[in-house]
């Protein structure tokens, strides 16, 4: 759930930064309804062996594309709350690497040529340890 930490901290420090409140606090409300949900039925599938095998992306495609809407809707909420905000130039800076989280949809291929797998995997794994630490 370090992706719950950076989502966490992020509707903290935005809205600071921002000198606003968050966009929607509903949507916020969502997105981890929805991030909850997908973590509990990746366990839940990782334990009954319901998964693609694969180190770090091994959750069922269902899960995946609620971690994409889950990204979308945080990427929403951030972009609008900054883009409405008293001064620009800090929160906007920090909005350009939200823009890839969302991408990690590139994980719902399971592709036969092994070089193309590990370049999806590498690029997710460090989509997120690059997003989680900064």
């Amino acid at each position: 759930m370090a992706a719950a930490g950076l989502l966490r901290a992020t509707y903290f420090l935005v809205p600071e930064e921002a000198e606003r409140e968050l966009h929607s606090e509903k949507l916020a409300y969502l997105q981890l309804v929805i991030l909850v949900i997908g973590a509990g039925g990746a366990v839940v599938g990782y334990l009954f062996h319901i998964h693609e095998g694969r180190e770090f992306l091994e959750q069922p495609l269902w899960v995946k594309l609620g971690i994409n809407v889950a990204a979308l809707i945080f990427l929403y909420n951030v972009t609008m709350t900054v883009l409405q905000a008293a001064r620009r130039r800090s929160p906007t800076s920090c909005c350009w690497g939200f823009g890839a989280l969302p991408s990690s949809s590139c994980s719902r291929s399971n592709p036969a040529n092994l070089a193309l797998d590990k370049m999806y995997w590498w690029y997710v794994v460090h989509l997120w340890v690059e997003g989680v630490s900064w």
